[in-house]
C-alpha cells in the first residue's frame, strides 16, 4: 500500500488543483438581448409534464363527475320507491277511514249503538253559577 496509495493521493490532488473547472450542465444560457434561452430537450419535458398535469386533472374531474351521476340514479331510484310507498299508504289510510270499516270495527267490538242522545244545554252557567 506504501507506493500506490501515494501516487493516488497526488494524482487526485493534482487534478483538483489544476484551475480546470468542470462543465456546469445545469447552465441556463441567456441570450445577449437578455432573454432566457431554453433547450428542446427542456422545452419537451416541461411540454411533457404540462400535459401529464393536464390529463391527469382532466381525468380527475371525470371521475367526480361519473360519481356524482351514480349517486344521483341511485337517489331516484329512491325517490320512486318512496313515492310509490307513499301511495300505498295513502290508499290504505283511505280504506281504514270509510265507512264500511269504521262500521265493520264497532260491529266487531260489540259496541252498541248511541240512540236516545241527549245534549248539554250551555245556557246555563253550572260552572259560575251563584
Amino acid at each position: 500500500m506504501g507506493n500506490n496509495f501515494k501516487i493516488s493521493t497526488n494524482l487526485v490532488r493534482s487534478l483538483r488543483h489544476t484551475g480546470r473547472r468542470r462543465p456546469n450542465k445545469r447552465r441556463v444560457y441567456r441570450a445577449s438581448s437578455g432573454k432566457l434561452v431554453l433547450s428542446q430537450k427542456t422545452l419537451a419535458i416541461t411540454l411533457l409534464v404540462l400535459l401529464a398535469g393536464l390529463g391527469l386533472a382532466y381525468l380527475v374531474m371525470v371521475n367526480t363527475r361519473v360519481s356524482k351521476g351514480f349517486k344521483v340514479a341511485q337517489m331516484q331510484e329512491q325517490i320512486a320507491e318512496l313515492q310509490k310507498r307513499q301511495r300505498a299508504l295513502e290508499q290504505q289510510a283511505a280504506s281504514l277511514q270509510s265507512i264500511q270499516t269504521i262500521q265493520k270495527h264497532l260491529d266487531m267490538g260489540q259496541f252498541v249503538p248511541a240512540t236516545d242522545v241527549t245534549y248539554l244545554n250551555l245556557d246555563q252557567d253550572f260552572a259560575f253559577g251563584q
